[in-house]
């Protein structure tokens, strides 16, 4: 979906600037046009931020959250937070991690 929301934004983009070739700049429209560059731009360092942990090879994890929240007794909603501290745990920590790797 991020690929097609930045797909989406150069089209309204290279339209908008195909448009204004055609006719004069309204003020509104530039800052419009602006707008449109900096969200392409903040899409696409969001891709290629989830690019960059996808090689840096960041776990996914699923789990049956409302089993596990019925043990721990925590909301299901804490569940998801804490494995993922859990995650970044076994990423930081060298041994861990030498173990993972090693198997």
């Amino acid at each position: 979906s991020l690929y097609l929301s930045i797909l989406e934004l150069k089209t309204k983009h290279g339209r908008m600037l195909s448009d204004m070739e055609t006719r004069k700049l309204d003020p509104g429209e530039g800052a419009e046009i602006d707008r449109i560059e900096h969200l392409i731009e903040k899409k696409q360092n969001q891709r290629d931020r989830l690019i960059e942990k996808r090689k840096k090879g960041h776990f996914v994890v699923r789990a049956p959250y409302r089993f596990v929240s019925e043990i721990l007794g925590m909301p299901e909603g804490s569940i998801s937070v804490m494995m993922s501290r859990v995650m970044d745990s076994f990423r930081m920590d060298a041994e861990i991690r030498k173990a993972l790797l090693d198997e």
